[in-house]
């Protein structure tokens, strides 16, 4: 059987969808309530992610592309 992805998405009750970082992780657009899970993560969300972690046949790890001017 070929391996399946899954995707994991933290996502608030309305829909908005964003990594747990800290409040400066995206400021696009005057967004100022970044890093609002943090505070709230408990026993039962680590083990969500555990599970979802433990259920992976792979890990994609994305590589980074140089960009021209930027190369060192």
């Amino acid at each position: 059987m070929a391996g399946r992805i899954h995707i994991d998405l933290f996502t608030t009750l309305d829909g908005v969808a964003q990594a747990p970082g800290g409040p400066d992780e995206d400021t696009a657009g005057g967004f100022a309530f970044g890093g609002w899970q943090a505070p709230l993560i408990d026993a039962t969300d680590g083990a969500q992610i555990g599970a979802g972690i433990e259920a992976m046949d792979a890990l994609p790890v994305p590589v980074p592309v140089p960009v021209p001017g930027e190369m060192s």
